[in-house]
């Protein structure tokens, strides 16, 4: 954060994983904006907060002809309100705490269309089906003018992409790739630095005709975690020796041996990497936290056994149990595997002693709680765990590992 502070007047910030519920990704934004400006480049920057010209109200005034409705039609109203449109369609209005929080309007043709509303009660995308069939979306400016969007065949696949250009131009495009690139080369200028940890802008950010800096994250594995030779498919368009990366790119991995090991195996961008390691601030003790020193904790995800491997752990923890009767094993985390662990636990008679919590809300008070922490992974670019768990004092039990 300090650094963005201080090298950069605007920050973008795209999260787009469906990891993340809403409330959590409102959370994210409101804290950035504190720290520093943060934009939608998809949107335009309004000189006015009066300037959207699509708000709710607006819209169901212009569809239905009524320009008396106002905000107390919708007092008192549970879920929906339906009103008849000029064009002998219907609206429904949903609405939660006698605010719209989307729009339906079915048309005589069989249509619908879909309208999703912004906090401060803007229409930001509408959607047309036809019999359940998507069949476009348009996003809207802060202004309510169309600026990107994609529009589907009737086989329901997206068909070609569009995208407004800065000068009003609307560019289609065949791919999400070429849609990408269009858009990145409109919002970037000469002397704009890129950061990106996502595989697949590698070739959008391939095609950029702006002269940016280029900053690429490895967060995962780009030789083969297994062998330690091969590249996996992902990191096949940046390592190749045609792909434009300049001398003042760079390449973040987290350790010296993985700098070592991709200058030996990608020689041609060893200039390229540069090593940024974790870092993680000392947690101070929590109040009314006693530490248990027979019990041992995980916290991970409980899937992809190959490279996880909780029932490692468990197998672990049965042998250490055998000569410290005192001990308990209690495993945070959710995923696939669940199930199939805990039948492991019952087969080696550990019920009474190995426990699944399911996620952890307050992890520092877990690693508090235990005498120590076992980390069973094959392989990682760097287990994060390990720093949570000694930064709060709880020594770690683990595989030694490439990374």
């Amino acid at each position: 954060i300090l650094l963005l502070r201080k090298h950069f007047d605007t920050t973008l910030i795209e999260m787009s994983s469906g990891k993340y519920p809403a409330k959590e990704l409102k959370a994210v934004f409101s804290k950035y904006k504190e720290i520093f400006p943060a934009i939608n480049p998809w949107q335009e920057v309004r000189v006015e907060p009066t300037a959207h010209t699509c708000n709710y109200m607006d819209y169901l005034r212009q569809r239905t002809g009524n320009l008396s409705i106002d905000g107390k039609i919708f007092e008192g109203a549970q879920e929906a309100c339906i009103l008849s449109t000029l064009s002998r369609g219907k609206i429904k209005v949903y609405v939660n705490d006698n605010k719209i929080i989307r729009l339906r309007e079915f048309h005589s043709d069989g249509t619908v269309e879909v309208f999703s509303l912004d906090e401060r009660q803007n229409i930001v995308f509408r959607e047309v089906y036809y019999e359940d069939n998507l069949l476009a979306r348009y996003y809207m400016n802060d202004t309510g003018v169309v600026s990107a969007g994609f529009i589907c065949g009737e086989d329901g696949k997206i068909k070609n992409y569009f995208y407004r250009m800065r000068n009003g131009d609307v560019v289609y495009s065949d791919t999400l790739l070429e849609h990408n690139v269009v858009f990145l080369n409109d919002v970037l200028s000469d002397g704009d630095v890129i950061i990106s940890d996502v595989r697949y802008y590698d070739d959008v950010l391939g095609q950029i005709k702006h002269s940016v800096r280029k900053i690429h994250v490895w967060h995962e594995i780009a030789i083969n975690q297994y062998t330690g030779s091969g590249i996996n498919p992902e990191y096949k368009t940046l390592t190749d020796p045609v792909y434009p990366l300049a001398k003042n790119d760079r390449i973040i991995v987290f350790t010296e041996d993985a700098k070592k090991e991709y200058s030996e195996s990608f020689p041609h961008l060893k200039n390229n990497f540069m090593v940024i390691p974790y870092g993680i601030t000392i947690k101070e003790t929590i109040d009314g936290i006693s530490r248990d020193k027979n019990l041992v904790i995980s916290i991970g995800r409980l899937q992809s056994q190959k490279q996880k491997m909780v029932d490692d752990q468990i197998r672990a923890f049965g042998l250490f149990y055998t000569t410290h009767p005192d001990a308990r094993l209690n495993i945070f985390g959710q995923g696939n595997d669940t199930e199939k662990l805990k039948r492991l636990v019952k087969e080696l008679r550990l019920d009474a002693v190995v426990q699944f919590s399911g996620f952890a809300h307050d992890v520092d008070k877990e690693f508090q709680r235990a005498g120590m922490m076992i980390f069973s992974s094959r392989y990682e670019t760097f287990g994060l765990t390990i720093l949570e768990s000694l930064s709060n004092g709880t020594p770690v039990v683990s595989y030694d590992v490439r990374f």
